[in-house]
Parts: structure tokens; sequence; C-alpha cells
């Protein structure tokens, strides 16, 4: 019995030993614990099984902003701010189950307010014997601010991004973003208006196909200029379009180009109608001061010329034949004075278009009466070639024959010496599209029957700097003793007069082409 109760006793007393050793070896831990985290200046406290705060460091209490008397036997949620309460309840019940959790972002109350902190929550029931859990905090306030405030910046960043795309969508100028080889990444409904496309693949479709660009010119071009001109192609239609353009680049640093575009057809075409119009009213007043130079100077002239040839020729023929030196200079005095006399009719013959009555006109009669007039070398052939069966007009015989004679004259002149041809084309024309173009101020209607009546010769032509000039009263590329300069000043007034449409076509070594449209009837 004796030795029972001995080894009884001394299984209590080793049970006990062992109890204790656990016990101290729980406290040691619980120190160990709690001072590694107070001299780590960690943000920890510890709780009891009723979550009622039971130790906290000293780091802990400075966040806090309290003393730890304040802040012992009060239940954990006591620190956290009122909406965070409810989670910080609901965590400390999944802990006593799962042993941890983290909660990534609530808030503390603290002296200066409010500290966002990452919470979490480790069960201590193994490691502790007056401790049930610990809660470890980390301040994010600043990380939580700086996140605010790239969040908030990230949303300005977005709704101007927005708004960016928005005026870019809307714009009322075609716009359109490429990248380094001519691929369009993006594009407005301006643009796709202007192109006319059912559909602009994004990353597939070169400007250079949409817009029949020339890639080189256009990269030289981007090269020295920042805006400049080009004339394209657009459904077979040709378009004169301004480039502005603008480097940009995208975060990956890959750069665009943003071309805002500009179509100024309609203002080019504005313009060349615009100096057509200048062109023709200058014409009108050349024309107008014309006739009323002659108006107030004719009459004065030809008395004055009359008695010089007159007394001229008496004293020439006079005069006898020894003096062959006077009598030359006396011939060209006359020779003169006839040329100077023929100005002034030629001057008054424009002046006299507008007293001319308007009666039918058979054009092809018009030539059989002044085709004796016409007055040609042998070196020059006539060729009449007539399609027409009753090709008449509205207009006056004696105007139009002047005019045509005056055509004639200056085909002449062109041929020369040289073996040529005049040659008249009379056929019915009516344009349903794309006339001729008229370079007086009486446009080829379309759908409307005409009867073209074409001078054309095989002469030299008229040069490219001379075309704008031809119309203009006095401008002559002969010699001024042999043309005065009027012949086709007198032509433009009379197809003026009728509203003909008139079309010249020359080109150097190529002879001249006049043709006048004549309304049929």
């Amino acid at each position: 019995m004796e030795t029972i109760a001995i080894y009884v006793t001394s299984s209590i007393f080793i049970g006990v030993i062992i109890l204790s050793t656990l016990y101290y070896i729980k406290l040691i831990k619980q120190r160990i614990l709690f001072n590694t985290l107070e001299h780590t200046r960690s943000y920890a406290l510890f709780l009891n099984k009723s979550n009622k705060i039971t130790k906290i460091t000293e780091a802990a209490c400075n966040l806090l902003g309290a003393d730890k008397q304040d802040l012992e036997n009060k239940h954990l949620n006591y620190i956290f701010q009122q909406n965070d309460k409810f989670i910080i309840t609901q965590t400390l019940k999944k802990v006593d189950k799962q042993n941890v959790e983290i909660l990534d972002d609530v808030s503390v109350k603290t002296k200066a307010g409010t500290a966002h902190v990452l919470c979490k929550i480790v069960k201590l029931s193994e490691l502790s014997l007056t401790h049930d859990k610990c809660v470890i905090l980390q301040d994010r306030t600043a990380i939580v601010s700086k996140t605010k405030k790239v969040e908030a910046a990230e949303k300005q960043i977005k709704e101007y991004a927005e708004l960016l795309q928005s005026s870019f969508d809307d714009s009322f100028m075609p716009s359109i973003l490429i990248d380094e080889y001519g691929c369009i990444t993006n594009y407005n409904k301006s643009f796709h208006a202007l192109v006319k496309k059912v559909e602009i693949n994004i990353n597939q479709d070169s400007i250079f196909d949409i817009l029949q660009l020339n890639k080189h010119h256009f990269e030289e071009s981007l090269k020295t200029n920042k805006c400049f001109e080009f004339t394209v192609k657009i459904q077979n239609q040709e378009k004169n379009l301004v480039f502005n353009l603008h480097k940009i680049k995208n975060s990956k640093d890959k750069q665009f180009t943003l071309c805002q575009i500009q179509d100024i057809t309609k203002q080019k075409q504005a313009e060349t109608i615009r100096k057509k119009l200048e062109n023709q009213i200058k014409q009108a007043r050349k024309v107008e001061y014309l006739g009323e130079l002659a108006g107030m100077v004719s009459h004065e002239f030809n008395n004055a010329l009359m008695p010089i040839i007159s007394f001229s020729n008496s004293v020439e023929k006079s005069l006898p034949e020894t003096m062959a030196d006077e009598k030359d200079k006396l011939k060209k005095v006359i020779e003169a004075s006839k040329h100077a006399r023929d100005m002034i009719n030629q001057i008054m013959s424009i002046k006299h278009i507008d007293f001319k009555e308007t009666e039918v006109v058979d054009l092809a009669e018009l030539i059989k009466i002044y085709q004796p007039k016409f007055n040609l070398t042998e070196n020059i052939e006539l060729v009449i070639n007539n399609s027409t069966e009753n090709a008449t007009t509205m207009a006056n015989y004696d105007v139009l024959g002047q005019a045509m004679q005056n055509v004639v004259k200056n085909a002449t002149q062109g041929i020369g010496k040289e073996q040529g041809q005049i040659i008249f084309n009379i056929d019915l024309a009516n344009y349903q599209q794309n006339p001729p173009h008229s370079v007086n101020k009486n446009p080829i209607k379309t759908n409307k029957d005409y009867y073209r009546f074409e001078i054309k010769d095989t002469g030299m032509g008229i040069k490219p700097e001379d075309m704008e000039n031809i119309f203009n009263p006095f401008f002559t590329t002969k010699h001024f003793g042999k043309q005065i300069g009027t012949g086709l000043t007198y032509v433009y007034n009379c197809m003026e007069k009728y509203q003909i449409p008139l079309e010249i076509n020359s080109k150097p070594d190529q002879g001249v082409s006049i043709v006048a449209f004549f309304p049929a009837i």
C-alpha cells in the first residue's frame, strides 16, 4: 500500500511540475511576444475571450492618442470608427473559428481624427494564458491618402479623356489619329462623312489608301511643315485638303500623329470663280473705257487725219521722180495715217456692236457671204465641215461677219508663209454633263442644244503666258504696224452682246481653235 501511495504521490508531483513548466513556458512565450511587439514599435493589442483589451503596446497608444489605462478593459470596437464597428464584430466571430482574419482598410479613432489601418486578428489560445487574441495594426493613412489622390487623378484624367474623345468625335473638323506607318487608329464622324466610306477598319486602313495620297510626298511635307495643302481623290472626285498635324505620344511612349483636315475645295472653287468674274469685269471695263475714248476722239482724229492723208498724197504725186527719198518719206506718212484711221474705225466698230439689231443668222450662209473677204494666200487651204442641215441662231450678220474675219485674219498671220489650213467645223452639241469651259461670262449649259461653230488653224499657236491677255484691247504679239490688237477684243464683245459662250484652245506650234456655242433655234 505504501508503494502505491508513493507512486501516486510521485505521479501527482510530476504532473504538477509538468503543468507548472507548461504554465511558465506559456507565460514566457506571452512575455516574449509582447516584448517583441513592444520593442519593434508594433501597433498591437491583446484581447481576452470577451474581446476586451487586456494589454496594448506603447506604439499603439501613441497611434490612438490615448493612455493604456483609458484603453484597457474596453471592447475592441471602442477604438474603431462607427461605420467599421459592425465589420469588426463579425470578424471577431470568424477568428474564433478560423484563427486568423485580415481587414484591408478600416478606420481607427485618433487625436487627429481618423487613421486608416490594416487590421490582422490572430487567435492566441494555444500561445497565451491571459490573452485570447492579438490584434496587429498597420498604419496605412499615408498610403490610403496617396491612393485616393491617385484615384482622384485617374478619375480626372478619365473625365478629361472622355471630354477630349467627345470633342474629337463631335468636332466639325475631320480628324484622325495615325501611327508611324500611316494606319488609322481613331477617326471622328466628320472624317467618316468626308471620305464617304461605309466602314473604316481601325489599325488596318491607311490614310494613304483612303485619301489616295502619295506616301513619299506626304512624309516629306510632314518633315518640314505642320500645315500643308494636298489635292486628293475621294470617290473619284478631286478635293483640296489642308492638313494640320500634331505629334503626340501615349503612355507607352508610342508616337502618333493627330491629323486635323480642312476641306477647302469649295473655297478654291469660289476663288477660281471670283478671279474669273474679276477678269470679266476688268475686260468689260476696258471695252467700256475704249468705247468712251472712241466716242470722244474718233471724230476729231478722223478730221485731223483726212487732210494729212489728202495733202500727203497730193504732195507725193507732185514731186518729181528725182526726189525718191522725199516720196518714200511721204508714203510712210500716208501709210501711218491710214493705219491710225483703221485703228479708229476698228475701235468704233466695237462701240457700234450695241447698235446692231438681232436677226436670224444661218451660220453656213454666213461663211459663204464672207468667204470672199478672207483674202487667203495660195499657201493656205480653206476647209469647211458642216454636219448640220439648218444651223440657225439669233445674232447679226454684220457683227458675226466682222468677228469671223478677225479670227481668220489672226489665223492667216499665225500660219504665215508656211503651208497650212484654216478649218471651219459646224456641228450640233448637247452636253449631259461636264460641258467645256467658257472663257467669257456665258457658261455652256447642260441639256441644251448648241451649234458648235469652230475656226481652227494649223499655225504657230499662242504661248501660255499670252492666253490671259489675248482679249485685251491693243494686245498683240505682232509688229504694231501690222496688227492693232483689237481683233479678238471685237470677237469677245460680239459674243458678250449675244450671250454666246466662247471656248479657246491653243498650244505652241499646234495652232489655235476658237469655238463659239450658238444657241440653236
